[in-house]
This record gives structure tokens, sequence and C-alpha cells, in this order.
């Protein structure tokens, strides 16, 4: 059985998906396809670090980072 959204709020477009999958929902602010990342937790923002070290380090002149 599927468990509740995590909160009773209803905006005109849902921002909560069910995975079947991981058995639990996801947020997303936009499309399905684009999970939000959870910028509280410190190994998320160590990825995003790690992964922006590798771009730069190839030369890359900057980042489009939406919805942060």
């Amino acid at each position: 059985m599927p468990w509740l959204q995590p909160h009773e709020w209803t905006p005109p477009i849902s921002q909560w998906k069910w995975d079947d999958l991981r058995g639990e929902y996801y947020l997303h602010s936009f499309a399905v396809e684009q999970p939000d990342l959870n910028w509280s937790n410190p190994y998320v923002r160590e990825a995003m670090k790690e992964n922006m070290r590798f771009w730069l380090d190839r030369g890359v002149d900057g980042f489009r980072v939406d919805a942060v």
C-alpha cells in the first residue's frame, strides 16, 4: 500500500510522485523526470562540488543549475 504524500498541500500540479521501485514518494518542483536534490544533505552538496570540479578541470566556463 502506498504511503501518503508527506503533506496535504495540493498545488495545481502535484510535486510528489510515487516511485514503485523505491516504494516511496519523491519531490519534484518541475517535471517528474527531474527529482529535486536534497540540498540540506551534506553528501548531496559534496557530490555536486565533485561534479563541478570534474567539469572545471576540463575547462568549462560556467554552470546552469536550475531551481537550487
